[in-house]
């Protein structure tokens, strides 16, 4: 399967609603990127539904250390079904420039922290010097 992710994912395990047809999921993120998010969540047929449909979805996360809620609209990538535990991809579709600058800000920094963790792990490497 190839690939069609636009931005570089990082690890981000937070609690996410999901507003499918104006039902609310709650879910949990494994992992983020300034273009979408990988959630987990209570196997629900709602999911499968917008997978299928192309459903708009809405989300409304917060960000490690964030002090407001970002909220954008989304489109069901894929769902993938398990046993109790559903996971999906879904891509921002629509999403207002400040949560997008906060998103992309925070994608940033993390990767930039998990590459200095790596760096220092790394005997006489040259770690990259603050801004």
């Amino acid at each position: 399967m190839r690939d069609r992710r636009l931005g570089l994912r990082v690890p981000c395990e937070i609690l996410v609603t999901v507003y499918i047809r104006d039902r609310p999921l709650r879910a949990m993120s494994e992992n983020i990127s300034d273009t979408g998010i990988f959630l987990q969540l209570v196997r629900s047929p709602l999911l499968a539904e917008a997978a299928r449909d192309k459903t708009p979805v809405a989300i409304e996360l917060t960000l490690p250390g964030a002090a407001e809620s970002i909220w954008a609209a989304g489109q069901v990538q894929h769902a993938r079904g398990g046993d109790l535990v559903d996971c999906t991809g879904i891509r921002f579709t629509a999403i207002p420039r400040r949560y997008a600058r906060m998103l992309r800000e925070h994608c940033v920094e993390t990767r930039r922290q998990t590459l200095t963790d790596l760096l220092c792990r790394i005997p006489g490497a040259l770690l990259p010097q603050p801004t």
